[in-house]
């Protein structure tokens, strides 16, 4: 009995004893549990706080995009804005011949995209002496505003702003076979007079029907002597080239670095990533095209596309509009006359410090690929380009043909000569040869839109096939992409359309497929290779 006593006593104690053991040990491991929480908490509190001390050394402003265009025109010394609403590039164009001229008038002019400013800074304007606001708007669509300009003209329809003390001039870019005529100009002219700033010449309309061109040079020669009146100056007689470039050649560039007819990102056509837009835009394959009405001069033509992996959805009113490329063997020809090894890859860097563009084209690039992709061979050039050949022009007689060609004044208008296809030229470091002044249209021209064109067989839309080396099209999600057209490459061998997701164009979109092979886009519309301008107004 004693014996059992003492056993269940000795159980007893070492139970306890066991208990008391394992619970100091929990709290061992409790404790140990609740250091290491409390030491990773304070370090990770000091981290916290020593990340506000270490983002403090850099600069606030670095992110931030400078929005005052009158504190840029403050510290670069320029007095005149010049304000562009541009779909197709004109109406920028235009505007960066006008900042140019201003240096002829002893002042300081820039080319300005509304959609980079604030224009709530406007009324700020009249704090720099003799300053001038000059806005170049083409209208698109139905009287609407270009895409870089819709801010812009939001920002009209909702400030009460007073701009008392404001000079303005506009000049304005429309169609007049589309109803509301240069509708975007006369808007922003009769707003800004409303808001109180002062008109100091009258509103100018180009009219892309007739010859918009010689609409600007009218204006733009009784706008300067109205500018020289009232701020009381006279023109210094100085004139500078409107473009000035070095010439770079480049001997052991990497190809991948060299740009073959992209608009934008380079080899953007080989190796597409979205999201795709208006400088990125999708390039799809045209699987089917053929004209609907046999037999006549009307082209009705029905195309399909395959915008497979595009995640582009067809919406009624999008539109279709050709990027052609000149023939290869007018550009070859061409490269002949001058004498000129067409494979040689170049940059032309722009010296002018008046410009916003370092390049007048995609840069580097060779010869050849800028004259078959990015320049216009073969359309008559424009009024500012013969001025400007005529500075180098040897014959003092011809150079003063130039220069009245390129006047308003009305002893030579430049839509009066007929260029004829071969016309003697004199070729430095070469005898007589001839030149090609103009070629077989590639297509009917958009209207508004930069002329590029070229012989070729778009003529006969129908005549297209369906290879992997055929025609590509480039899909986008704006109308945006319409801006550059003398851009596009044509990588793949055939040429290249542009649909974007934005204004009616299409007289008849048949609607979205979608076939085993992947969706396809149908579209229907009478000339269908122009169909651009059958619903929308991109003059400028």
């Amino acid at each position: 009995m004693g014996d059992s006593s003492m056993d269940a006593s000795a159980t007893v104690s070492e139970t306890v004893a066991e208990e008391v053991s394992l619970f100091s040990m929990t709290d061992m491991i409790l404790f140990s549990l609740i250091v290491g929480v409390l030491s990773y908490w304070l370090l990770f509190r000091k981290k916290k706080d020593e990340i506000p001390e270490f983002t403090k050394i850099q600069p606030v402003t670095s992110s931030v995009k400078d929005s005052s265009f009158v504190e840029k025109m403050k510290k670069t010394g320029r007095n005149i804005i010049v304000f562009y609403g541009s779909q197709t590039g004109t109406a920028e164009e235009f505007a960066n011949r006008l900042s140019k001229d201003a240096h002829r008038y002893g002042m300081r002019g820039m080319a300005a995209d509304p959609e980079e400013y604030d224009l709530g800074d406007l009324g700020s304007l009249p704090e720099i002496e003799n300053s001038l606001a000059v806005f170049c708007m083409a209208t698109y669509g139905e009287g609407d505003p270009t895409d870089n300009a819709q801010d812009f003209y939001d920002w009209l329809q909702e400030t009460d702003v007073d701009l008392s003390g404001v000079k303005y001039a506009v000049f304005g870019l429309g169609n007049k076979t589309y109803e509301h005529f240069n509708a975007m100009g006369k808007y922003v002219d009769k707003q800004l007079e409303q808001l109180g700033a002062q008109r100091i010449f009258e509103l100018g309309m180009g009219d892309d029907d007739g010859n918009l061109e010689e609409d600007f040079i009218t204006w733009r020669e009784q706008f300067w002597p109205a500018v020289c009146e009232h701020f009381g100056v006279e023109a210094t007689g100085e004139e500078s080239s409107i473009r000035q470039y070095e010439l770079v050649v480049h001997t052991d560039l990497d190809p991948a670095k060299v740009y073959a007819g992209e608009m934008g990102r380079l080899k953007s056509y080989e190796n597409q990533k979205p999201p795709f837009d208006a400088k990125n835009p999708f390039l799809a394959a045209v699987t089917t095209n053929r004209k609907l009405n046999q037999g006549t001069e009307r082209h009705l033509m029905h195309l399909e596309l395959d915008i497979s992996d595009s995640k582009l959805r067809y919406e009624s009113g999008d539109h279709v509009a050709v990027y052609p490329a000149n023939d290869s063997t007018l550009v070859s020809q061409l490269g002949e006359i001058l004498g000129a090894d067409l494979d040689v890859v170049m940059s032309l860097n722009n010296l002018d410090e008046e410009s916003n563009k370092k390049h007048p084209f995609p840069c580097p690039t060779s010869y050849r690929t800028a004259l078959t992709y990015y320049l216009d061979i073969t359309n008559p050039p424009r009024t500012n380009v013969l001025y400007e050949l005529a500075q180098y022009a040897s014959e003092p007689s011809e150079q003063e043909q130039l220069r009245k060609m390129a006047s308003s004044s009305g002893e030579v208008r430049l839509s009066s000569v007929t260029f004829r296809a071969h016309r003697a030229h004199n070729t430095p470091g070469r005898a007589k040869e001839t030149l090609p002044e103009e070629g077989s249209p590639l297509l009917p021209q958009h209207r508004g839109q930069k002329p590029l064109s070229g012989q070729g067989g778009l003529r006969e839309p129908g005549g297209q096939g369906d290879t992997a080396g055929g025609p590509r099209l480039i899909l986008s999600c704006s109308h945006a992409c319409l801006r550059e057209p003398g851009g596009q490459g044509d990588t793949a061998g055939g040429p290249r359309l542009i649909l974007s997701c934005s204004h009616a164009c299409l007289r008849e979109p048949g609607g979205q497929g979608d076939t085993a092979g992947g969706p396809r886009l149908i579209l229907s519309c009478s000339h269908a290779f122009d169909c651009g301008i059958s619903g929308a107004q991109p003059a400028g």
